[in-house]
């Protein structure tokens, strides 16, 4: 194909069968343009056949000039792409020897390929059109943006070299435009669908394509219990049950403003509707977890109960919700109640229920302390900082619980609570003329 080509281009009839003339590939020496073979958009092999020749066209469909000064009743908006480039290929203007002369100068420059001031012509010109269509005298950015072709800041800065380009007078469009999604109508989206309702429509096997008995729309995902589509399923769980009788849904803006079908309670105000799905999976769920057979429930130490072997205690969260029946902060018996009041006793109501904050951590890792162990025998030291690691109480809380166990002799302390480091900081502390380095 390529030497085809050379020889026809050389003015030389092609023969077959004939012999090849060798090449030698030099860059810059205008081989490019029968070395590449033409690829049509989207086909993975190159297309082998004649090259054809397009004629210029000139489409008077496409933006018919008008006179100039002439005033426009209602504002067009246009949207000018490839094809229609193609459709006015045969039409000229005084001003394109101009323009063309500055892209080939711009590109010499830049050392750019001759390819580049073919497309930044094609852009021109269809602004060119778009100027006539509007009986102006000069070329707006806004006629640029109205081109859906590429190297508008380039074609800009050619038509302001060439005296040609009016400032812009209102701001560029958005590059992604935001909308509404089209199966729950939220605003703010920049895509055809929000994240929520692409899963749904994704997810052929769970929701199935269907009409919506509430609002009477077609081809939407449907749920399969329920039967409404997402707009309305979401609506009618955040509003409430009789809202499902009346075919209007309130209009919402996309995200977290949107109506959610797993909101949580006091999110922006949100209050969970004694009919919801959430609500209602809440009441079905079993109030009580009930232990796994052949596991033994560890009961709290009796008083004077003695230990055959000490080991170390794991407090994992599982275990802990099965040594533990009562809620956080239940009643105690009454020596262990005495003792969780005299703790408590020095902080506000508000700051116990926070669990997050110092004084509800340490109100949780007391009343579980006391609840499994009892306020008879003295707790070991490690089994307050494990249950306070367990439960992701902070260091300030660990440190108040062991101070307040101490306090009554109801603390084991640990033989070796430093590190070696720590020790050996403190020795050189106290005997500075003992040890030497």
């Amino acid at each position: 194909m390529i030497a085809v080509r050379e020889e026809t281009r050389a003015g030389i009839d092609a023969v077959f069968p004939g012999p090849t003339q060798l090449h030698v590939f030099v860059l810059g020496l205008g081989q490019q343009g029968a070395r590449n073979l033409p690829r049509p958009r989207g086909a993975a092999a190159p297309y082998l056949g004649p090259r054809e020749v397009r004629q210029l066209v000139d489409d008077p469909r496409i933006c018919p000039a008008v006179m100039r000064g002439q005033l426009m009743l209602f504002p067009v908006r246009r949207r000018l792409e490839r094809s229609d480039a193609r459709r006015i290929s045969g039409r000229t203007w005084p001003e394109e020897e101009v323009l063309q002369a500055l892209a080939g100068q711009r590109a010499a420059n830049a050392g750019l390929s001759g390819t580049w001031p073919k497309m930044v012509l094609r852009l021109i010109r269809c602004a060119l059109a778009i100027r006539d269509a509007e009986g102006e005298e000069l070329i707006a950015q806004e006629m640029l943006d109205q081109v859906q072709l590429p190297l508008k800041a380039a074609a800009a800065e050619l038509l302001a070299q060439a005296g040609m380009l009016r400032p812009r007078t209102t701001p560029p469009s958005a590059a992604w435009p935001v909308r509404s999604c089209a199966d729950c109508a939220c605003w703010g989206v920049t895509a055809t669908r929000c994240r929520g309702c692409r899963e749904w429509r994704n997810n052929r096997e769970r929701y199935r394509v269907d009409r919506c008995p509430r609002c009477r729309r077609d081809d939407l995902p449907v749920h399969a219990e329920e039967g409404l589509c997402r707009a309305c399923l979401a609506y009618v769980r955040e509003v409430g049950a009789e809202s499902a009788a009346v075919p209007f849904t309130q209009l919402a803006f996309a995200g977290p403003l949107a109506h959610q079908l797993n909101r949580r309670a006091g999110e922006l105000g949100f209050v969970v509707h004694n009919r919801s799905g959430p609500a209602s999976r809440s009441r079905a769920r079993p109030r009580t977890t009930p232990s796994p057979e052949g596991q033994t429930v560890a009961m709290p130490v009796g008083p004077g109960q003695l230990y055959l072997f000490s080991m170390p205690r794991t407090w994992q969260r599982k275990q802990r919700a099965r040594v533990i029946a009562l809620p956080p902060l239940s009643p105690l018996p009454a020596p262990a109640q005495e003792l969780l009041d005299t703790f408590t006793s020095a902080y506000p109501r508000s700051w116990l229920a926070d669990k997050r904050n110092v004084p509800g951590g340490a109100a949780v890792v007391l009343h579980t302390l006391l609840a499994r162990l009892g306020p008879h025998v003295p707790i070991p030291e490690r089994d307050v900082r494990s249950l306070a690691g367990t439960v992701a109480a902070g260091t300030a809380a660990t440190r108040r619980v062991i101070s307040f166990l101490l306090a009554h002799a109801l603390l084991e302390a640990d033989e070796l609570s430093e590190t070696p480091a720590q020790l050996l900081t403190a020795f050189s502390t106290k005997h500075p003329h003992t040890y030497r380095t």
